[in-house]
Formats: structure tokens, C-alpha cells, sequence
């Protein structure tokens, strides 16, 4: 039987586990800091009150996750526009 080969990661796969670790931080970071606001506004004892905040809050760190997605995903766009060009321009 033939040995097993061990794929040796490349440069690039390298680079991109490391690019989705750095995105996946912040947006942890982004939900992580809306959890506590949520949290806070949680306590308020008013249930109206209540739910206006938490809905508010949740509103505004979908808004940060979306706009932090469109910015990755533009970038991942120009990556590959750049990388289908021929060399020769």
C-alpha cells in the first residue's frame, strides 16, 4: 500500500484561515458589545420601555454586522476582479 500524502497548507490557505479568525473576532466583537447594551437595557423594570430599548439595540447590531459584511465581501469582490486581469496590462 502506497503511503498516505500530507497536504502541506499553502501560503495562501494560510493567509485566508488567518483572515477569517481576524473576521470572525470582530464580529464577535460587534455582537458582543450589543449583547451587554441589551442586557442593560434588559433591566429596565418598565416592560414598554423594555422592549423599545432591547428591539433598538438589536436593530442598530444588525445594522453594524450587515455594514461590517459588505465591507469584507466588496473586498473579497476586488481581490477577485484584481486576480482575473492578465498580467500583460
Amino acid at each position: 500500500m502506497k503511503p498516505k500524502k500530507i497536504k502541506k497548507k499553502t501560503k495562501k490557505q494560510a493567509e485566508e484561515k488567518i483572515a477569517k479568525t481576524e473576521m470572525r473576532k470582530i464580529a464577535d466583537k460587534i455582537i458582543k458589545r450589543h449583547i451587554l447594551w441589551a442586557m442593560g437595557a434588559g433591566a429596565i423594570p418598565i416592560p414598554i420601555v423594555d422592549a423599545i430599548g432591547v428591539t433598538s439595540i438589536q436593530i442598530d447590531m444588525y445594522d453594524n454586522y450587515v455594514n461590517y459584511m459588505k465591507l469584507i465581501i466588496r473586498k473579497i469582490r476586488v481581490r477577485a476582479l484584481f486576480l482575473q486581469l492578465p498580467e500583460e496590462v
